[in-house]
């Protein structure tokens, strides 16, 4: 009997010692993923003073006059190495976040996946990587803000709040065709669809060519029905991005946008009025934006952009106009991880859009303060 208590007893210990380095190899895979995050809070000031406490056709910063935390995101990724499996998670928290961005699942919090998706990088040539889930669309030069990307202005374009969709969720295949070109082919939902309003999906195609580090183009074209229940009336944009780095401290960005949605209403669409439909034919919207950074030294930056966004069926805004902004911001890096951007900014339209204590005028001027803090 003391024999075989001592033989249990010795292959116990046995199976344990074993089994360590094996607990201990399970432990392993979190080391490889990279955790990051961003705070952003601001203040704003609307020199209209706008009864609504906003600021018209803004898409992130909306809130006027007003102190504000502004957005937490937190993001955990894996590469996906050939012949690998990775992944990427973005969660947002904070008002920041546009309605229209968030996932299904979420309309009545400031909460959201901004990016959730699984991606294998097949061992094809120089890699064929697959992404399924939400991704951010490839169009626009500006970025949603996260740890490894925000904007050289602290306000953002109108193009990119209406020309273009922020989120796709779907399928994403990327290839590098050569060091300096790569392309990529989506299969979607739709615009900032999670969940699919229709029985009909949405392609993009996206090349981007980076002759060097200091030169990269992208061109997008995204193609698909986007209305609710409605598989037959197609909405498309081009979009053109690029930037050029002239010399060591100045860098040149320019993007252009061109969009179109079949069977929507084209005529008068006017601010403060009734809505008068002259016929139903193809919407459009246009416009261009370009940027002028200038990298004075390790801490201290300034971005000028101007841009004018062409609606004149009311498509994508709601009203006949041609809006036009402005913008100067200065950025100051104290700290490697802190960001301290001004933004002074002059927005115009052809139609009187903007609120001055509840009246509507022409013109709109703002200025903010925000800092980010990136880890």
């Amino acid at each position: 009997m003391g024999f075989i208590i001592t033989t249990i007893i010795t292959l116990h210990l046995s199976v344990r010692v074993r089994a360590q380095p094996q607990a201990a190899d399970s432990l392993v895979w979190y080391k490889s993923i990279a955790v990051n995050g961003l705070i952003s809070t601001s203040a704003t000031y609307n020199f209209n003073r706008p009864a609504s406490a906003q600021n018209q056709f803004r898409v992130f910063d909306i809130a006027s006059n007003s102190f504000q935390f502004d957005l937490f995101s937190l993001t955990l990724k894996h590469e996906a190495a050939l012949g690998e499996a990775g992944f990427r998670v973005d969660v947002n928290a904070g008002p920041y976040i546009p309605r229209i961005m968030q996932s299904a699942g979420f309309p009545a919090l400031n909460v959201d996946f901004e990016q959730a998706f699984l991606s294998y990088n097949a061992p094809i040539g120089r890699g064929l990587q697959f992404d399924f889930g939400k991704f951010l669309c490839p169009a626009g030069y500006e970025y949603v803000e996260r740890s490894d990307n925000y904007n050289d202005n602290a306000s953002h374009s109108f193009m990119f709040g209406y020309a273009i969709p922020y989120t796709h969720t779907g399928i994403r295949a990327t290839y590098p065709l050569s060091d300096a070109l790569s392309a990529a082919v989506l299969l979607v939902n739709g615009w900032d669809n999670s969940v699919d309003n229709n029985k009909a999906k949405t392609t993009c195609a996206d090349v981007s060519w980076t002759p060097s580090s200091g030169t990269n183009v992208t061109i997008t074209a995204i193609g698909g029905p986007e209305k609710n229940g409605n598989t037959s009336d197609e909405r498309m944009v081009i979009d053109f991005a690029a930037s050029f780095k002239f010399s060591e401290p100045l860098v040149l960005g320019f993007n252009a946008d061109y969009g179109s949605e079949q069977n929507d209403p084209v005529g008068s669409h006017t601010a403060g009025q009734e809505e008068t439909v002259m016929q139903i034919g193809t919407a459009i919207w246009r416009g261009a934006a370009g940027y002028l950074i200038a990298t004075m030294s390790q801490k201290f930056s300034f971005c000028l952009r101007a841009e004018i966004f062409d609606d004149p069926n009311g498509a994508r805004t709601g009203i006949n106009q041609t809006l036009h902004e402005c913008t100067l911001t200065p950025c100051w890096k104290p700290t490697e991880r802190l960001v301290i951007r001004g933004d002074l900014r002059y927005d115009w339209s052809t139609a009187d859009v903007f609120d001055q204590q509840g009246s509507m005028v022409q013109f709109q001027p703002t200025a903010s303060l925000n800092l980010l803090y990136v880890f």
